[in-house]
């Protein structure tokens, strides 16, 4: 692209950096989605994906040291979400997590990372769209449980738990750096 006039020299080491996110992110996703179909769980791993995800965005919390350390630990808790939402557990679990995750994600989201300081105003929006996400995420739970799909019902309470998780080791992070 250099050599084709339609990068500049200077600006190679940023699009390395973007396109290497870019495969971490793409590797990252099949990795979890082979996981998810080879373990027959597709739905499930689907809706843990997706209710993490959309809170994790605007939560923030703990973010692993590496890229590998990111992908395994990753690629381990679907495994583990797609194997627990089949237990005879399921229903009980996926109550006992949206009780035990849900009021530290309200308590405490957004956690900053130092990689990433937040302005005042950053979290006080952030705030607000975790907690709207949270609302969404309990409604798409209750519809879940009224329906009797008890196995994606743990994949969102055990989002939430995951999540709540991540939040407290940040934020004692962050406490013991002060």
């Amino acid at each position: 692209m250099i050599k084709h006039r339609v990068i500049t020299e200077e600006d190679r080491e940023l699009y390395l950096y973007g396109l290497r996110l870019l495969c971490e992110k793409l590797l990252g996703f099949i990795s979890i989605l082979v996981i998810c179909i080879l373990a027959n769980g597709f739905m499930e791993g689907a809706v843990f994906y997706l209710a993490f995800s959309f809170l994790r965005r605007y939560s923030g919390g703990y973010h692993a040291g590496s890229f590998i350390s990111c992908y395994l630990s990753s690629c381990f808790v679907v495994f583990v979400c797609v194997l627990m939402s089949r237990t005879e557990l399921t229903q009980m679990l996926s109550v006992v997590f949206m009780i035990l995750g849900t009021p530290v994600v309200l308590a405490i989201a957004p956690v900053e990372h130092p990689a990433k300081p937040l302005e005042e105003c950053e979290i006080i929006h952030y705030r607000k769209l975790t907690r709207l996400i949270v609302i969404s995420e309990i409604i798409i739970f209750v519809t879940f449980y009224f329906l009797e799909l008890y196995s994606l019902c743990f994949s969102v309470g055990y989002g939430f738990l995951m999540l709540s998780v991540l939040l407290v080791i940040q934020k004692l992070k962050n406490n013991a750096k002060k």
